[in-house]
């Protein structure tokens, strides 16, 4: 787009909602119902995703939200003290991403040197029907009043992808590409790297035009169990559950002052499951050879190494839990059985239900059931779109499947799986209040709020690094030559830096021998100890990012190369030495969260309302990153046990509307006619908000400890001396002499420091707040009756009406729980977001009848 080509991008969105009702009552102790709704929402033009259309005249993707539903009640009353209710409801909710384009054409083509202005997005469907049966019986007897039912819910998950099935066609060029060379521009180019750069991009040129094919890949597919690699198959999943939930409870007034619940829930869910079994999971589980518990003990016995397989017939991803019961517990007391007074205290527990995409998460990542397929043409045979698209030959399915022969090809291959005990996760909940009439109409009340998660659902990878690995050999750590390593590479470099980048013993003064890193990389030539993927990684200290190299590092097509010339154990640095990431879903995620609540409320009288309620509260957790991807160190599991995503925190929420007493009804202006219509009628109202900031974590994303990949959400030191509370005193918003917005003082960065090798950093998780929240809205409303059941309303609403700014989380930041600033980013601290809107004022003007 040389010529600067702009466009508006077209969409619309129909959208069409039907619903119908029916009520009848067969007697007056039965009445019967039934609601049916049916809806579309069509998104010609896919901005959710941004997917809108690249050209005029070509259509983006589409996206088409799905949903209809019904439900039918029974309502029964057996007498005028046992009451019953039966209820049965459906649900089938579905969005299905379209692509116009896709299938329209037998392949997708890639061009060189332009953008195609065709999406190569795959259609896909997401469909989640429910079934729903309640009854709920109620009886009064005395003093109790006793509920008890059942909620039986059938669940289902659908999914399905085209991702990759139709050939994408490569054009670009190769190195036994036939086409031009410097010789056929004499004069013009020469053999520099700029003339080859134009030589390069006039042979992609060419390609274009002449359609000259590189390579066609394609994904193929296995439809059932049996059937193989099939072409163009998508996947397909269905996943069922079922919950079977039964309650009892008693309301018992013990004394009129005094009322006592008690309850208990049991809850059972089947286990998740695929129902046509066309899943692949690791055989044995996620360790590979080494057993989980000496999982950062190289060496030893080791088992067997991980292959993937189909799982069998009629398979659970894990046992059953079958002793979720979920005690209710809670009284109201008015001491002094005035009114005016009350204490209220409550405990319950909740079982927390994973839903579906757990398990694809999982499933998905596992290698067996899909495989790409390529052709690649020889120099000796030129091929050409004229010619027709080449087939890409069908695979052929082998399970189970090596992950080691895998790993020879795919440095970065993953496994998950399941801990075969896994639980139904579940959370503890108590509260306790004091409520007191201050002013008539007016309460204030107290409230003390509190949970503890257990046995939270977590998808973590076990197969980090362990720098900590001892040598038998040397005695050495891991850590010890690396340490060893860098301090030679610096003497290396000399003062000035310019000496050889070389991390060897090399006789030089104040350099030592390093017998584990010898033996290490001897077994892969000389020149690897001056290779500046290893040099890079030392001279930033990041002692994990090395480890991971080293774990993954080819020597004769061998992974990993490395450690088996070095002799060390297969598992030396990895607990699985045939995977990068292995991931493992367990329950060793726990949390708690307390907080006190202030509030003051006034029911509605005289033309005054209000209610303004003040929250504090602080939550610490285990858990870092997303619940599909958490962060945290596993060895360090059990002590990482921090600031989570809602601490600390403080909110302030108040609103509140009065009449003006002026007109018909009120104070002045009692009375009709041209004062009351002009005067009269207004009410004024505001919402006030106002939230301290999000917690942050200081971080400065290097693979100390742990891979780079895996230490984002890792904290910074501090510099001898410096406290956080010196850090917390150098936050607010700023400005400086070039205009930018700050969040730091700048003078302050050199205080930060990086992790040493081999450790974490000093700060903790969330040790800082973001900029806060807070916006005030008003409105003006004045209302003129026309007639007794006729009036005019009209509204001036200011949102934000002090257009104060709130500014978004500094940058460079990574989103999580919480979210990281890191202090090595060029633009570390500064803003440039906001969060909410500008001031917005609207008016309104309505007739009510």
């Amino acid at each position: 787009n040389t010529g600067g080509f702009r466009f508006n991008a077209s969409r619309s969105a129909p959208k069409d909602i039907y619903s119908f009702r029916l009520d009848h009552r067969f007697s007056d102790n039965y009445s019967f119902e039934l609601n049916y709704a049916y809806g579309n929402d069509f998104q010609l033009g896919d901005i959710v995703n941004n997917r809108l259309q690249t050209f005029p005249g070509e259509e983006g993707t589409n996206r088409l939200l799905r949903g209809r539903g019904f439900s039918t009640a029974l309502l029964a009353t057996f007498s005028p003290t046992l009451v019953n209710e039966f209820r049965f409801g459906f649900q089938n909710a579905s969005t299905d991403f379209t692509n116009v384009n896709f299938g329209a054409t037998p392949e997708l083509v890639t061009l060189n040197t332009v953008t195609s202005p065709f999406y190569a997005n795959a259609n896909n469907r997401r469909q989640t029907p429910v079934y729903q049966f309640i009854d709920n019986l109620t009886h009064t007897r005395g003093n109790h009043l006793i509920k008890t039912g059942f909620d039986i819910r059938l669940l289902r998950g659908r999914r399905s992808t085209f991702a990759g099935t139709i050939p994408v066609v490569d054009l670009s060029i190769t190195d036994n590409n036939p086409g031009l060379s410097t010789s056929n521009f004499p004069g013009i180019v020469n053999s520099t790297s700029a003339a080859a750069a134009s030589v390069n991009f006039a042979n992609s040129l060419l390609n274009n035009l002449t359609g000259s094919i590189r390579r066609v890949s394609q994904i193929f597919n296995a439809a059932e169990r049996d059937s193989g690699f099939v072409r163009d198959a998508p996947v397909r999943r269905e996943y069922r559950t079922e919950e079977y939930d039964f309650y009892v409870q008693d309301s018992w007034k013990v004394r009129p002052n005094l009322t006592l619940n008690l309850g208990l829930r049991y809850e059972y869910s089947t286990v998740p499951r695929e129902v046509n079994n066309l899943i692949v999971l690791p055989v044995g589980g996620v360790f590979g050879p080494t057993a989980p518990e000496n999982l950062f003990v190289p060496g030893g016995t080791l088992g067997a190494r991980t292959t993937n397989d189909l799982v069998p017939e009629n398979f659970q991803f894990f046992r059953d839990d079958r002793n979720n019961f979920a005690p209710v517990v809670s009284f109201a007391y008015s001491p002094f059985k005035d009114g005016k007074t009350s204490l209220r205290a409550g405990y319950r527990v909740s079982y927390i239900r994973e839903n579906f995409q757990l398990f694809e998460n999982i499933v998905s990542i596992n290698s067996g059931l899909a495989l790409e397929g390529s052709f690649n043409r020889s120099a000796a045979t030129p091929t050409f779109l004229r010619g027709g698209t080449p087939t890409v030959a069908t695979p052929t399915l082998n399970l189970p499947l090596s992950l080691q022969t895998l790993f020879q090809s795919n440095s970065s291959l993953e496994v998950a799986g399941f801990n075969e005990n896994l639980r139904t996760p579940y959370v503890q909940e108590w509260t306790g209040s004091i409520e007191r009439e201050v002013f008539k109409d007016t309460v204030f009340e107290i409230r003390y709020v509190g949970n503890k998660g257990t046995k939270l659902v977590r998808v973590f990878d076990i197969n980090e690094v362990n720098v900590l690995a001892r040598d038998s050999v040397s005695g050495q750590t891991f850590l010890d030559a690396f340490l060893i390593a860098q301090n030679n590479l610096a003497i290396s470099r000399g003062a000035n830096g310019t000496g050889p980048s070389n991390f060897a013993f090399r006789g030089l003064t104040g350099q030592r021998a390093n017998p584990l890193f010898d033996r290490i990389f001897s077994g892969g030539g000389a020149s690897l100890v001056t290779n500046s993927t290893f040099t890079t990684a030392i001279a930033n200290g990041e002692a994990g990012e090395l480890a991971d190299i080293i774990s993954r590092q080819a020597v004769g097509g061998v992974r990993p190369g490395l450690i088996i010339n070095a002799g060390l154990p297969i598992n030396f640095l990895r607990p699985n030495p045939d995977v990068r990431t292995a991931f493992f879903a367990d329950n060793s995620s726990r949390s708690n969260f307390h907080a006190v609540q202030l509030e003051l409320r006034r029911r509605f009288r005289q033309g005054v309302s209000f209610q303004a309620n003040y929250s504090f509260g602080k939550e610490l957790s285990d858990f870092s990153g997303s619940s599909a991807n958490d962060r945290t160190i596993v060895s360090l599991r059990r002590t990482d046990f921090e600031y989570g995503p809602q601490s600390p925190y403080h909110e302030f929420k108040a609103n509140g509307i009065y009449e003006l007493p002026i007109g018909r009804g009120q104070r002045f202006l009692n009375r009709g006619g041209i004062a009351n219509a002009l005067l009269g009628g207004f009410q004024l109202g505001t919402i006030v908000r106002y939230e301290s900031g999000q917690p942050l974590s200081l971080v400065a994303n290097l693979g100390t400890l742990n891979r780079t990949g895996r230490s984002s959400r890792d904290a910074v030191s501090l510099a001898s001396g410096v406290t956080l509370e010196d850090v917390r005193s150098q936050i607010g918003v700023r400005r400086d002499p070039s205009g930018q917005i700050l969040y730091f003082n700048p003078d302050f960065a050199d205080n930060f420091i990086d992790p040493q090798p081999g450790t974490l950093g000093s700060l903790g998780r969330g040790a800082i707040e973001g900029p806060g929240f807070f916006t005030t809205d008003f409105s003006v409303i004045k209302r003129t009756s026309i007639t007794e059941n006729q009036n005019v309303e009209f509204r001036a609403e200011f949102f934000n009406v002090f257009n104060n700014v709130n500014f978004g989380i500094p940058s460079p930041n990574n989103t999580g729980n919480p979210p990281t600033l890191n202090v090595n980013g060029a633009n570390f601290g500064v803003i440039d977001s906001t969060r909410g809107n500008p001031r917005i004022i609207q008016f309104a003007l309505r007739y009510n009848f």
